[in-house]
């Protein structure tokens, strides 16, 4: 925890009351010198999940702005340091085991609620969640270093003499097990199995034709527009004589629900499921390939 940007000691904070019970664990612990108390409870979720949550009080005369690191994981090592990789997500996401210090919000920069650890070499994971459901505003941050791992969500909170604040939805997993590559390595346009010769790319047999759109609601008014991919596929193809591939961008952008994370507003966004789904589907059918999320799309068909 930091109060005017000071991390307040370890040793300020007693353990006062101590309950176990097969609903989970519930600490009590005091701060004396800061005024501060707070409950800390864990307890099991679903599979080899723990969810925790913190409810802080001020019990000293004046207000206080504190910044609750909770939870906070350091030293993770999934064997050791150098095979524990990490994945960050932020806004295109981030997987490496290099060294690194990140602090992004939850939101347009890091609209996932999932980070984590993870181990190829020994088939062990760690999943940080928030499980966040009624939008607490807090940054997440995520480091490694030559000690390891470390993983806690961030949020600013202010108290009044005599009020409390509540924390809630954090939760680390652990899984175990074989960890499946979801990349293979290109044989048709790439490295030859057993080769160290690169086969012929088609780009270098052929040109290829990529549009672009900003379907963000501050660029059409109009929801069908938005929506809309068959114009600028004809369109390239009267200028540049041929259209290979389309993609939105802004296209799930919702005035009312953000630009990230909820995707459901169709008729707001892209002039409803039907009209959307029919000019996908058209482009298709002529090969002309459409972003932006195949996974999205597969709901559509």
């Amino acid at each position: 925890m930091e109060v005017d940007g000071h991390q307040l000691p370890d040793e300020d904070w007693r353990i006062e009351k101590m309950e176990r019970s097969s609903a989970g664990l519930r600490a009590t612990v005091v701060n004396a010198r800061a005024g501060l108390s707070a409950i800390v409870q864990c307890r099991p979720g679903r599979g080899n999940e723990l969810l925790w949550a913190m409810t802080l009080r001020n019990d000293g005369t004046a207000p206080v702005t504190a910044t609750l690191l909770f939870p906070l994981l350091r030293g993770v090592q999934l064997g050791n340091a150098g095979d524990t990789w990490y994945l960050f997500g932020k806004r295109g996401g981030i997987i490496n085991r290099a060294d690194l210090s990140l602090r992004e919000p939850l939101g347009d920069s890091h609209p996932l609620q999932v980070d984590g650890f993870f181990s190829p070499r020994s088939g062990v994971a760690l999943a940080c969640m928030t499980h966040d459901t009624v939008a607490q505003h807090h940054f997440l941050r995520m480091a490694k270093s030559a000690a390891g791992g470390a993983w806690s969500r961030n949020i600013i909170s202010g108290s009044g003499a005599g009020s409390s604040f509540t924390a809630t939805g954090g939760g680390p997993e652990c899984a175990r097990g074989r960890l499946e590559s979801h990349f293979r390595r290109p044989t048709a346009a790439g490295w030859a199995p057993g080769s160290n010769r690169r086969r012929p790319s088609p780009c270098g047999k052929r040109t290829f034709a990529f549009a672009a759109k900003n379907a963000h609601y501050e660029a059409f008014n109009d929801a069908r527009a938005r929506g809309d991919i068959m114009t600028p596929v004809e369109r390239t193809r009267k200028y540049l004589g041929q259209c290979d591939y389309m993609h939105l961008f802004g296209w799930a952008a919702s005035r009312k629900f953000g630009d990230w994370g909820d995707y459901d507003h169709y008729d707001e966004t892209v002039g409803g499921q039907v009209w959307f789904s029919d000019q996908i589907k058209q482009a298709q059918a002529q090969g002309v390939g459409v972003g932006p999320l195949s996974g999205w799309l597969s709901k559509l068909r």
